[in-house]
């Protein structure tokens, strides 16, 4: 019960985090009240459809068939991942972005701290193995150790350059790739790990367990990718000549 509660908790909290975070960016480019409140509710709706989708596929036990194809990745990663590149992609340049606090993005990836936790946790109840986690070969603990960390040094005390940015955010993007191949293979090739039978049992693909895959992880991604696209801006910023001051 307890790793129920955390995940579903997590998740309802960074998904309110999302909508609040898009209010104050909504409010600080000029929009009404009400396309603030209406906009938000539509974040809030799409949100609450998509964990929806997820819940439902998850009854459905579709995803506890561990065979080839690769069901989780096809019906709930790539669908989230094809959205972070057309929501990126097309609006790369959209004032919205620019009104997004560039810091949050980072602060906000402290959150995977709490993920490896509980995903701790998980494995103590013979869930995943140890491989998948902090005391295996999951590193991504760093990322939200270090996320508040970076965020204040280059945001608050601006100590160190936007560049320092960019090579955390692609070192965050390959802990990640690392956390999902340990995933992936330990219940679709266990063989590689001297396993004949997956090494991620069935209750771990059902809800709220899935919201790993189906939220937390697609949002470090999304986050990662969001901040990459705010330093292009933020260089072009930077790198507008300033006007020359005479006496």
């Amino acid at each position: 019960m307890f790793l129920e509660i955390g995940f579903l908790a997590l998740s309802l909290i960074m998904a309110t985090t999302i909508v609040v975070v898009f209010s104050l960016a909504q409010r600080k480019m000029g929009a009404s009240q009400i396309k603030i409140r209406n906009r938000s509710l539509v974040l809030a709706a799409s949100l609450g459809v998509w964990f929806a989708y997820v819940y439902v596929v998850a009854q459905l036990g579709i995803m506890q068939d561990f065979s080839l194809p690769p069901k989780m990745p096809l019906m709930i990663i790539l669908p989230l991942f094809l959205f972070t590149a057309v929501v990126l992609i097309r609006n790369r340049k959209h004032p919205l972005l620019k009104a997004l606090d560039p810091s949050w993005v980072v602060y906000a990836q402290s959150f995977r701290l709490a993920v490896e936790l509980l995903l701790l946790y998980t494995f103590m109840e013979g869930f995943i193995p140890k491989s998948t986690t902090f005391e295996g070969y999951n590193f991504d603990i760093l990322a939200g150790i270090t996320a508040p960390i970076v965020a204040y040094f280059v945001f608050q005390r601006k100590v160190l350059p936007l560049n320092f940015l960019l090579v955390w955010n692609i070192l965050g993007l390959c802990l990640l790739t690392i956390v999902v191949s340990l995933f992936m293979t330990s219940a679709f090739v266990p063989q590689i790990w001297a396993s004949e039978v997956p090494l991620v049992s069935n209750e771990f693909v059902e809800w709220p367990y899935v919201l790993l895959p189906g939220f937390l992880m697609p949002l470090a991604v999304f986050l990662h990718f969001l901040s990459i696209v705010q330093m292009g801006q933020l260089k072009q910023i930077e790198d507008v000549p300033k006007p020359l001051v005479h006496n």
